[in-house]
Parts: C-alpha cells; sequence; structure tokens
C-alpha cells in the first residue's frame, strides 16, 4: 500500500509541473489502493471473528479438562496448600492463555507486514536497519525484565488470594450470615480484607512505577535511533536524492517499521510470560492421583455379609508425623451401629475417609467381608459409600466464648451398615454408612 501510495504522489507532483501521465494507470493505482484497504478490513475482521469463536471453545475446553483433572486426583492433593495453590493458578490463568495463540497469529501477520516494508528501507540503504534494531533493542530489554518481575510478584500473591476469595465469601453470603452477624466479625473481616488490598496496590503501584520511569528512559534512546535515520532520509531528500514520494514512502515505512518490531517485542516479551503462566497448567495436570483400582480390582459384594473389619490401623496425614489413628482395631458388622464421640481433630471424619479409599491407612489394613479394601474398585466403593455420608457444614468459629465452654467442641459421627437408596429412587442392596 505504501508503495502504491508513492506511486500516486509521484504522478501528481508530475502533473503540478505540468508533465504528461498515463491517467489510466493513475486511476488505476487509485482503484488498487482502494481494493488493498478494503481487503485488510475484511481480514482484519475476519480475525477478530476466528480469535473470539477459538477463544470461547479454547476457554471451555480448559475448564473442562482441568475439572476431569482434578475429578481423578487424590483428596490429599486438595488438602495440601502448595498444591492448591498450583491448582488456583492454573484456574485462574488456564482460561485466558488464549491470548498466547492470538499473539502468535498477529505475530507472524506482523512480520510479513515489517518484511515488505524493511525491502524498501534496505534498498534505499541498509544502515537505516542497524538503527531500526537499535531503537527497539531498549524496549525489549525493558519489557523483559519486568515481564518477569509481574510474574514473581503474581506467584507469591497467590496464597493470598486465595484467602481473598475465601474472605469475600464469608463476608457477603448466606452461607456465613448469620454467624458474622452473631459473633459480630463485619468488621474482623473488613479489617482484613483491607490490609490485603493495601498490600496488593503496594506491591503492584511499585512494579508499575519502576516500569514506568526505566521505560521511559529506555525509550530516549530508542526516539534517539529513529530521529538520527529520519534525519538521514530528510539530508538525502534536500539534496535532491529522493522524490516527494520516496521520501514519503521511507519515513512512512521506516516509522511503521520501528512500531511494528517494537509491538513485535512486546509481544514476544507477552509470551514468553504467559508461557510461565502455561507452564503451571502443565504442572497441575502431571500431578497424577496415587489411590487407584488395581487392573484386576474386584466388584463390591451384594450385599455384605461380613462388614468391616480395621486391624491395627495406623494413620497419619501427607507430610505431617503426627498419627491420627495409632493401631486402631474393630469390627462394624452388617445392621450394627458405632457412635464415635470426640472433640474436633480426633479423627472421625478421617476415619469415614479411610472407608471410603480417600486416604489409605499407612500401615494395617481395612478389610470389607474379609478382603483389604485395595482390592475392590475404588470408584465403586465411593459410589456406593458416598451417599451415606454425611458431612458436618462448615462453621466461622468453633468452641466461642459462650457461658460455660469449657473451650473444647464436640461432635460424632454415627455408623451403620444398613440399606439406603441411591439417587434415582431405588432400593439399593449395598449397606452404607451415615
Amino acid at each position: 500500500a505504501l508503495w502504491i501510495s508513492k506511486l500516486i504522489i509521484n504522478m501528481v507532483v508530475a502533473v503540478l509541473r505540468h508533465d504528461t501521465i498515463n491517467h489510466t494507470l493513475f486511476w488505476e493505482y487509485v482503484a488498487l489502493d482502494i481494493a488493498l484497504a478494503v481487503l485488510s478490513d475484511v481480514l482484519s475482521r475476519f480475525t477478530t471473528l476466528v480469535d473470539s469463536l477459538l477463544g470461547d471453545r479454547f476457554s471451555n475446553s480448559i475448564d473442562l479438562k482441568l475439572m476431569r483433572h482434578a475429578v481423578s486426583l487424590d483428596l490429599a492433593s486438595f488438602e495440601d496448600p502448595a498444591f492448591y495453590d498450583k491448582m488456583e493458578r492454573a484456574r485462574r490463568q488456564g482460561a485466558v492463555r488464549m491470548g498466547l495463540l492470538a499473539s502468535l497469529a498477529g505475530m507472524a501477520k506482523q512480520l510479513l507486514t515489517l518484511f515488505t516494508l524493511m525491502s524498501a528501507v534496505i534498498v534505499f540503504s541498509p544502515w537505516l536497519i542497524i538503527l531500526l534494531a537499535a531503537s527497539t533493542l531498549p524496549v525489549f530489554l525493558g519489557e523483559t525484565q519486568f515481564a518477569l518481575l509481574n510474574y514473581s510478584i503474581l506467584y507469591q500473591q497467590t496464597p493470598a488470594k486465595r484467602e481473598l476469595d475465601y474472605l469475600r465469601f464469608i463476608g457477603a453470603s448466606n452461607h456465613s450470615a448469620k454467624e458474622v452477624k452473631i459473633f459480630g466479625l463485619g468488621d474482623y473481616l473488613m479489617n482484613r480484607l483491607s490490609t490485603l488490598f493495601q498490600r496488593f496496590y503496594g506491591e503492584n503501584k511499585g512494579l508499575a512505577m519502576k516500569r514506568a520511569v526505566q521505560g521511559s528512559l529506555l525509550n530516549l534512546i530508542s526516539t534517539a535511533a529513529y530521529y538520527s535515520a529520519y534525519v538521514v532520509i530528510l539530508l538525502r531528500a534536500l539534496k535532491g536524492l529522493l522524490s516527494i514520494g520516496d521520501l514519503t514512502l521511507l519515513t512512512s515505512a521506516f516509522m511503521r517499521s520501528r512500531d511494528i518490531m517494537e509491538d513485535l517485542v512486546r509481544q514476544l516479551v507477552d509470551i514468553s510470560e504467559q508461557a510461565l503462566y502455561v507452564k503451571d497448567l502443565f504442572d497441575f495436570f502431571e500431578t497424577s492421583p496415587t489411590i487407584i483400582s488395581k487392573p484386576d480390582a474386584l466388584p463390591l459384594p451384594h450385599p455384605i455379609r461380613r462388614g468391616f473389619e480395621f486391624q491395627n490401623v495406623h494413620f497419619s496425614y501427607p507430610g505431617s508425623r503426627e498419627e491420627v489413628f495409632k493401631g486402631i482395631s474393630f469390627k462394624l458388622n452388617p445392621g450394627e451401629r458405632i457412635a464415635l464421640v470426640g472433640e474436633n481433630g480426633a479423627g472421625k471424619t478421617t476415619l469415614v475417609k479411610l472407608l471410603a479409599r480417600l486416604y489409605d491407612p499407612t500401615e494395617g489394613r481395612i478389610l470389607l467381608d474379609g478382603v483389604d479394601l485395595r482390592d475392590y474398585k475404588a470408584e465403586d466403593l465411593r459410589h456406593e459409600i458416598g451417599p451415606g455420608v454425611h458431612p458436618l457444614a462448615p462453621h466461622l468459629v468453633a468452641g466461642a466464648a459462650l457461658p460455660g465452654n469449657t473451650g473444647r467442641c464436640w461432635a460424632g459421627v454415627l455408623m451403620t451398615a444398613r440399606s439406603f437408596p441411591p439417587a434415582n429412587g431405588k432400593r439399593s442392596p449395598w449397606p452404607g454408612l451415615i
């Protein structure tokens, strides 16, 4: 398009000098220039449409893959803060990483445009390419540095951002409204939120100010290189070595080449930054479950005939040296009921988790009809036990300072081997737990 504009300008100048031109060719150039402008607009809109459609499909696909993989992981993974931070980064960033593909496509388009523009600059003076590179190098160095710093800050903020989401939820939710009012937690929650907001603002503000100041200084170098080349072009024009069309072509080509190169550098840095987030996504997908069914796993017995039996079961949570259970042994026969009563954290819920094979004992065995639970299909076991397990609702405060409170909070779990109706309304012959 710039080359066509140059030809049109030269022909207009020739007419002003009363020279003869080919009018048919002149209008053909004008028509070609208009056609190129229309084609560029159509391609731009088509690219935007494709980006939008692919972005939706990509985001939906990533969300489904994240959920599918999360469902397959062990419960221990979700109770590990480090893993939960990794999953949170994958969840937050995975949906917006479509920008990585869009940036790559945009870079290919801009590289093609840059190649055509630089061809005109090289024909005029190859030395201008050196000045063009010098005008974009400072931008590349500055943007690369701050991209890494920005990722580092966001990485470190992940645990605090999870806390922020949690505080927002319990501060304005019907699930926790009663507790917030009864215990007067409104001011406390708002102070915690305000502290986190101020922390995030301070960290982001410091990085933004450094980026602005350093970017302004580096831009002085870039501007000096650009105008040095501009002066060279003007001097050649003043000596009569360039026509007005040549001057217009070269100044426009050099200016657009510089803008495109700076944009390419920023996109390259942005792709590098997004690649860091993509690594979080891949790290999440590389996490694999450890509690899985054997290839030759047995089907569950229907009905249960001998019940459950704990044989010298020891258990401690991953990463903890403290044992929740130390060699417990008991039987739960069909139709029998056992009530477990104790303080919060005594291991009542943990015992149910072991029955459902959400965890495996560190020592000992849990038998069902004389067969180790690890020999059954884990999915079937959880499916049968799950409808009969009623978890306690989460509370904001355990053991509140109420009259007569001893500082200990007690709860109970009732286990019974019985038949229960599944979700489809049909009665199951397989005993469950409540």
